[in-house]
This record gives C-alpha cells, sequence and structure tokens, in this order.
C-alpha cells in the first residue's frame, strides 16, 4: 500500500510539471505569433523611419530583428534554444535601443518585458540570472551616459521630442500589455486544467485507498479465520487422537468442534462413531454413535441422518 501511494504522490508533481512545461510551450508559440502579426508593422515604421532619417544602421539591425521571428516560428529546435534565443534578441534589442535612444525610447520598456517573460519562460534560477543582468544594463548604461563614460548618440535629443517616437512607443506599450494580458489569461487557464487533473488524480488515490483498505481488511480477516481454524483442528486432532471417555475429554472436544464451527461459520457440526464399510451400511447406521455435536445460535434441532447421507460420509 505505501509503494501505491508513494507513486501516487510523485504523479500530482508530474502532472504539475507536465503541465507548465505544455504552457510555456504554447505561450512561446503565441508570442512568436503575436510578434510576426503585431510587432512586426510597428519595426517596419520603425525601419521606414531610419531609412528616411539617414540611420541606416539601425534600420539594418531591426530588419535583422524582424527577421528573427519567423526564422523562431518556422524552426523545430528545442524549447530551451528558441527560448533563450528569444530572449537574447529582446535584450540585445532593448540594450541597443537604450543607448540609441536612451529613456526616450522603447529600450526600457524591452527590458521590463525581458523580465516578464524570463520569469514565466523560464526556472527560477536562470529567470533570477536574466533579471539581474537587465538591471545591470539598464543602470549601466544610464549611468555610463550621465558619468560621461558612454557617449551619447547624436540622435537621441532629436529622438525624444520626435513625434513617431511617443506613437512608436504607445504602439509598442499596448502591444506588451496585450501580450501580457493574454499570457496572463493562458497562465489562469493552464492552472484551471492542471488544478482539475490533480483533483481527478486526488479523487483516483481516495478511490484506491479505499479499495486497499477493504483488501487490507478482506484479507486481514481471511487470515484470522484461517489461523483460528487452524488452531481448532489442531486442538481438535489433539483430542481425536488421545482419545477418552470422560467429562474433562468431552469438555475438550465440544470447546474444539465450537471453534471449528465459528471457523467455518457453519449451522451444525459434530463427530461421529460408526463401523467400517465393510460390515454394510446397515450396520454402520445401526452403530452409528454420536460423539460430540455444536449448534450455532439459533439452530435449535439439525435434520436427521438418513442411509442416503452416511452412504455419502467418507
Amino acid at each position: 500500500m505505501s509503494r501505491v501511494i508513494s507513486h501516487i504522490l510523485p504523479a500530482h508533481a508530474s502532472i504539475a510539471a507536465e503541465s507548465l512545461r505544455s504552457w510555456r510551450q504554447t505561450a512561446l508559440d503565441q508570442l512568436i505569433v503575436l510578434g510576426l502579426c503585431l510587432a512586426a508593422p510597428v519595426i517596419v515604421l520603425d525601419i521606414v523611419t531610419s531609412f528616411i532619417e539617414g540611420r541606416i544602421g539601425w534600420a539594418i539591425f531591426n530588419m535583422v530583428s524582424l527577421a528573427l521571428v519567423p526564422i523562431l516560428l518556422l524552426t523545430n529546435t528545442r524549447y530551451w534554444m528558441r527560448t533563450g534565443l528569444m530572449l537574447a534578441a529582446f535584450l540585445i534589442y532593448g540594450t541597443v535601443t537604450l543607448l540609441n535612444a536612451g529613456l526616450a525610447g522603447t529600450g526600457r520598456i524591452h527590458m521590463v518585458f525581458v523580465v516578464i517573460l524570463a520569469t514565466a519562460l523560464l526556472p527560477p534560477t536562470p529567470a533570477i540570472i536574466l533579471t539581474g543582468v537587465a538591471c545591470l544594463i539598464v543602470v549601466g548604461t544610464l549611468g555610463g551616459e550621465s558619468l560621461g563614460l558612454i557617449p551619447l548618440s547624436p540622435q537621441m535629443e532629436a529622438h525624444a521630442h520626435y513625434p513617431v517616437t511617443m506613437v512608436i512607443n504607445i504602439v509598442v506599450l499596448a502591444l506588451l500589455l496585450l501580450v501580457i494580458t493574454r499570457l496572463v489569461l493562458s497562465l489562469i487557464a493552464r492552472l484551471t486544467t492542471s488544478l482539475n487533473q490533480a483533483e481527478v488524480a486526488l479523487a483516483e488515490r481516495d478511490a484506491l485507498n479505499s479499495r486497499l483498505e477493504e483488501m487490507v481488511a478482506t484479507r486481514t480477516e481471511t487470515l484470522e479465520r484461517q489461523l483460528v481454524l487452524q488452531r481448532a483442528l489442531a486442538g481438535c486432532s489433539r483430542v481425536l487422537m488421545r482419545g477418552g471417555t470422560g467429562d474433562t475429554y468431552q469438555h475438550v472436544l465440544d470447546e474444539a468442534l465450537r471453534l471449528i464451527l465459528d471457523a467455518v461459520g457453519g449451522d451444525y457440526i459434530s463427530v461421529a462413531h460408526y463401523m467400517s464399510y465393510a460390515y454394510g451400511v446397515e450396520s454402520l447406521f445401526r452403530s452409528f454413535r454420536c460423539v460430540a455435536e455444536v449448534r450455532a445460535p439459533g439452530v435449535i434441532s439439525k435434520t436427521p441422518f438418513t442411509i442416503e447421507i452416511l452412504s455419502a460420509m467418507p
């Protein structure tokens, strides 16, 4: 029984782990699709704006970032490779945006989103490490620019007052909020499914425990009955082998028969003495003598023995 329960308890953890892996895989696929459908127009707008303003390097960087989305969607690589590649792309994009546009750009929003994605898609230890890296990048970039260690981008001041900057920031923020909302709703649905599976597993465990308890009780009762029967047979055998006609012998024989009757659950039991079949059935019937008999409570009389019954006796 303990072995069965020990196998059931890890099953709950297995259900939770499998549900979490399935949700993370689904969330990653949905993020990539949303990135292709929603973020692509924003990146294309930024590419066009960069070409118009003469920021060729930034336009090329955006084109490479945009090309990464279908690559992640179409490649059938492992989950951890796709997740690491996507988070690394977000981290690099946010860092470059911070260096290029400072706080006026969307870099800070991307960094916050990297932390949220890392918390949702990664185990605790890698998520904490990536969160620390993102914080260090933001603090280091802004601190380096304020101390003059990192040169400011020539377009930073103009970019801060450019009308498209505010539009892009609002659109990016709205898209990221939409993605986060979708992640939360998906997580709630997955948790609900996981809880339902856990409830089913608990119900199965309770049913199995009930069956095991019934089996143990039945087996214990059977063993106790067999033990009582064995003791009764042993006591009866000793009495019969010893023989005798006194009151003590009769009392011991009655007790042995009572034990056998209780063990087998019958209504009546008796021990008789009769002649061998070699002398014929009639002689056997005439010589039949009941040595001892025991009736169950409520049994008043027994059916008299007939010649047919005696003929069937060994």
